[in-house]
């Protein structure tokens, strides 16, 4: 019985020596907070991001209350470094709507958006996406034509890179709900510079069309889902 016993006490220590580094580390104490940002009049929903390499990126948006505007902000902080100067990434804008965030497995960081342009007549709803990758700015590109409404929009990043943008494009407003929509889609390959031409993907009745979302899996298959009502059923 002793020799047992005995085994079990070493059994126990070889245990606890084993898992003395995991205990240090998560009794470890919480750094210290850091504010991201001055004091604004408002700000909105912040998003935190990480790429493969470590670089972490914070997003929020700033609005300007006097002014009815807003503009998505951002900071960086490389692994092995600080966070950067806040920096805006598309300017001030009326109507801006929340957006799509993702991030490439070499780095690239992405940010998708729709928004009004109170500057163009009749139909003003566009989308933009926005990259970014070490060292350079951002890279701003319209990649929608401009719509009577845009009822949402989705960003989804493949595990191979591949990137697909994803809105709900309709001809009358959100109150009246009748359309007729679509869904449309644009994607962008790995190591592309382009988005491909945009594709639309017609509901059975056009009208009712909600929400759109697609995934993207092995090769750059995509696969897209939507929400769709039919107003002849009661």
């Amino acid at each position: 019985m002793s020799v047992q016993k005995g085994s079990k006490v070493i059994l126990l220590f070889a245990v606890l020596i084993l898992f003395a580094p995991v205990l240090a580390t998560s009794s470890a104490s919480w750094s210290s907070p850091i504010n991201l940002t001055d004091w604004q009049l408002a700000t909105n929903e912040p998003w935190l991001l990480l790429a493969p390499d470590g670089t972490k990126a914070v997003f929020w948006l700033e609005r300007d209350i006097t002014k009815n505007q807003e503009s998505l902000w951002v900071r960086f902080r490389p692994a092995d470094g600080d966070w950067s100067t806040a920096h805006d990434i598309f300017g001030w804008v009326e109507y801006t709507i929340w957006p799509e965030l993702g991030v490439t497995p070499d780095g690239t960081f992405w940010a998708l958006w729709m928004m009004q342009d109170p500057t163009h007549a009749g139909d003003n709803w566009q989308v933009k996406a926005a990259s970014w990758a070490a060292g350079g700015p951002w890279q701003v590109e319209v990649i929608s034509e401009y719509e009577t409404e845009i009822r949402n929009i989705d960003l989804y990043v493949g595990p191979e890179g591949h990137l697909v943008a994803t809105w709900v494009a309709c001809a009358t407003l959100i109150p009246n709900d009748q359309g007729p929509c679509a869904v449309n889609l644009r994607r962008r390959y790995p190591g592309s510079p382009n988005w491909e031409q945009i594709e639309r993907v017609d509901g059975s009745t056009g009208k009712g069309i909600l929400y759109g979302r697609s995934s993207v899996g092995p090769g750059g298959i995509v696969v897209t889902t939507w929400g769709e009502a039919s107003q002849t059923v009661a």
